[in-house]
């Protein structure tokens, strides 16, 4: 049969558009299931590039550690949630290691993504993000949003995903 295999990405330092072009590459794989990138300079422009991955690449987990996501704009940390949301075969994430608890907006993204609440990023009509209350709008319960704040590593339950897909 055919093998699934994970690509681990650790202590790389991509310069230019070298992330993105990796990103690309792995968007005509069929075969990469784990995505680890650990130690490496992502900035908003590599985030964007995994977020948009998602659609393609059916992976099951997705690694994210040790990458300073405090440093990311907002609105691509909720644009990697919203396809994070959408990803119908990803069972696991793991953001461990990034220290997300000086950044409050982004704790409460991560949170408000993992109890299925929708996460848009605000944009003002200048193109700038906005500095509103959380700087995400959400529907749904905040209780379910404020549990989910302390994980470091989710996996999601079949009973989650499956709530997920309906409401698509």
């Amino acid at each position: 049969g055919v093998q699934t295999c994970a690509l681990p990405i650790s202590g790389c330092q991509f310069v230019g558009s070298g992330f993105s072009s990796l990103m690309l590459g792995l968007q005509h794989s069929k075969l990469i299931k784990t995505l680890s990138v650990e130690m490496c300079n992502v900035g908003s422009d590599e985030l964007d590039s995994i977020a948009i991955s998602l659609e393609y690449v059916r992976l099951r987990s997705l690694r994210l550690c040790d990458v300073d996501l405090h440093r990311v704009k907002l609105s691509n940390f909720a644009f990697l949630l919203e396809r994070i949301q959408s990803a119908r075969t990803l069972k696991e994430l793991d953001l461990s290691r990034n220290p997300l608890g000086g950044v409050p907006k982004l704790v409460s993204s991560l949170a408000r993504c993992l109890a299925g609440v929708e996460i848009v990023a605000h944009k003002r009509s200048d193109g700038a993000e906005s500095e509103g209350e959380n700087g995400t709008t959400a529907t749904g319960s905040d209780k379910a949003a404020d549990k989910a704040a302390a994980l470091p590593s989710v996996t999601r339950s079949e009973e989650h995903t499956s709530e997920l897909q309906s409401r698509q």
